[in-house]
């Protein structure tokens, strides 16, 4: 310890010594407190000690009130609190008829046992002169001149006169004292800040010293310091081969679910065409019967009106005529012509007449039916199939610490939720209802890594994406919908049914 610092010390403990006493300022209340680490006197109750200054002639009210116990003030001279001569003992509230200089009041409780806090005041009191004690007689003189008494009026005047010395001089004993309780305020407080400096640059000492024998240990800090930077570099650095390895696997996931869904669009087109050529195709086959049919009726129509008319040329073209037949593609196109039966068209044998000359005999006239005509619908088409897709679901993965990443079918980033995200951020919930899209979001799935997704209650296609494939997890009960290519999400619930 230096010698500035045990200075301090003394004249701090000199400050704190509990013999010497607090100055009362007269018409200023001072504040104290009865505890049992206050200072005792000689009959071991605890007192406080206060100096008042006073003038010859002074009269002071002095007036302690005390707070929940009964209070008691002893009237004595000295320098020291603990070394003071007892004069008198008063109550909570007595007048002092000052004979000058300082007085010692040691307040205290009535009994051992007071404790508690009090303030004690100390208040100029105006005494007339004329209630003052008078003076001593003086003993009488030998052989001295009789006294004249002076006549009454003259000895009020000077009554009156003294009256009024008496309370200047008063007035100018209060005005002194104030200024010398001030003036040993003033004192104590430059004493206290002196004190104070001193055990500040006593202090200030003790660390430079204290320093300057402290090893440098510069070198180390810097070198924990560089050792926490490489480390956390490289914990950046591998959470960034992390996130470009995710990324990466994020790319190629939509890169697959991209490739599938133009596969299923170019066998739904392949489809579509063959369906359409099918249809062509019966269509086709429908036109060409229906034109052999009427061709192969002209020719029927043909050949009777040539046996009606007994041309033998006619008649030998109608015998060379093959029999009608339904066509093929009629057959395949489910198309029923009624044919003219064949004794009507076979070549019928030569009759020589009575001239020697050969003749066919007539075919009857009756007219070959109508043919009938089934009327032809298309097939109707099958019905469309759209593949199945998964149901949109809100993924949040947890990075611990209530922070999460979190996922939905609207956007490939994560959005970073948690207590510090900001206004709709600080919790999946309200991350969900800010900017889920899920409109009627069902229960929480807890995944196993702490994280939560809800099922939106419909599937997506199109250019939304799947947040469970996006943040990389497995969520387990997710229903199954049956959407389009052309369609943003769907509630499909069959490969046939409706939006």
């Amino acid at each position: 310890m230096g010698i500035s610092t045990m200075i301090v010390a003394m004249l701090a403990a000199g400050v704190a010594d509990a013999g010497a006493p607090r100055m009362l300022s007269p018409g200023v209340a001072a504040q104290g407190t009865i505890a049992t680490a206050s200072p005792r006197d000689e009959e071991g109750r605890p007192f406080g000690c206060f100096a008042l200054m006073t003038k010859p002639g002074e009269h002071y009210d002095i007036r302690m009130n005390a707070q929940g116990f009964a209070g008691e003030v002893r009237v004595a001279r000295g320098a020291r609190c603990d070394a003071a001569a007892l004069q008198r003992k008063e109550g909570a509230r007595f007048t002092l008829a000052a004979a000058g200089g300082r007085y010692l009041l040691m307040a205290r409780g009535a009994s051992a046992n007071s404790r508690g806090g009090y303030s004690l005041i100390a208040t100029p009191k105006i005494v007339p002169v004329a209630q003052a004690e008078p003076d001593p007689q003086p003993a009488p003189i030998a052989n001295a001149e009789p006294v004249v008494e002076a006549a009454p009026s003259t000895r009020a005047g000077k009554d009156r006169k003294a009256l009024m010395m008496a309370q200047v001089e008063q007035r100018r004993a209060v005005v002194e004292a104030a200024r010398q309780a001030e003036e040993e305020r003033r004192r104590l407080a430059e004493e206290q800040r002196r004190l104070a400096e001193e055990q500040a640059r006593a202090e200030r000492e003790a660390q430079l010293a204290a320093e300057a024998n402290r090893p440098d240990n510069t070198g180390m800090i810097i070198g924990a310091f560089m050792g926490a930077l490489n480390s956390g570099l490289q914990d950046m650095a591998r959470q960034q081969a992390a996130d470009r390895a995710q990324q990466a696997a994020f790319n190629a996931q939509q890169a697959q679910i991209r490739a599938r869904l133009q596969a299923e669009q170019a066998q739904r087109q392949a489809a579509a065409e063959a369906s359409r050529r099918a249809v062509e195709a019966r269509q086709a086959a429908q036109a060409q019967a229906q034109r052999d049919a009427v061709a192969n009726n002209a020719r029927i129509l043909a050949a009777r009106q040539a046996n009606a008319s007994g041309r033998p040329a006619q008649q030998s073209s109608v015998q060379q005529m093959p029999t009608a037949a339904p066509p093929a593609r009629m057959a395949s196109a489910n198309t029923t012509v009624r044919s003219v039966p064949q004794t009507a068209v076979r070549a019928t044998p030569q009759t020589t007449g009575p001239s020697g000359a050969s003749f066919v005999p007539p075919v009857p006239s009756t007219p070959p039916p109508a043919p009938v005509r089934q009327a032809q619908r298309p097939a109707p088409p099958p019905p469309k199939s759209y593949p199945p897709v998964p149901e949109a679901v809100s993924v949040c993965i947890s990075r611990g610490e209530g922070r999460y990443t979190c996922f939905h079918s609207s956007s490939s980033p994560g959005h970073a939720v948690g207590p510090n995200a900001g206004p709709g951020y600080e919790t999946p919930e309200k991350w969900l209802r800010w900017v889920g899209n899920c409109s009627t979001p069902g229960p929480a799935l807890h995944l196993n890594d702490g994280g939560i997704a809800w099922g939106c209650g419909y599937g997506v296609s199109g250019d939304l994406v799947d947040a469970a494939v996006t943040s990389g997890t497995q969520v387990q009960g997710r229903g199954t919908f049956y959407c389009g290519r052309d369609e943003q999400y769907c509630r499909r619930r069959t490969p046939t049914g409706t939006r």
